[in-house]
């Protein structure tokens, strides 16, 4: 079984010239263009990816966009109560990302 940072790797894979790929990461590369990998973590940790940066930004209604920035590209990971949620949000997308579970 395939795994990354001692975690068995989950989802299905394509494989693509004898090379396994999580569909996922096909789909993040058809979408925006880049190769995920070179967004990937640096030593393991969620929270320093190249060219990434996750923030909350606050809404006239009181709420709290959560979004994350990945080589240009933003996505909007959702709406919440609190700027600590918006964080915690954007902390567990990274770390979701690189699990191989998002792309």
């Amino acid at each position: 079984m395939r795994t990354k940072l001692d975690r068995p790797v989950t989802g299905k894979q394509v494989e693509i010239n004898k090379t396994k790929y999580v569909t996922s990461r096909i789909v993040f590369a058809l979408t925006t263009g880049q190769d995920p990998g070179s967004l990937m973590v640096i030593d393991g940790d969620a929270t320093q990816y190249r060219n990434v940066k996750g923030y909350a930004s606050a809404r006239e209604d009181g709420y709290f966009d959560a979004r994350v920035e990945l080589g240009g590209t933003t996505v909007t990971i959702g709406e919440y109560k609190s700027e600590a949620q918006a964080q915690e949000a954007c902390r567990l997308y990274l770390k979701s990302l690189d699990m191989g579970l998002l792309g």
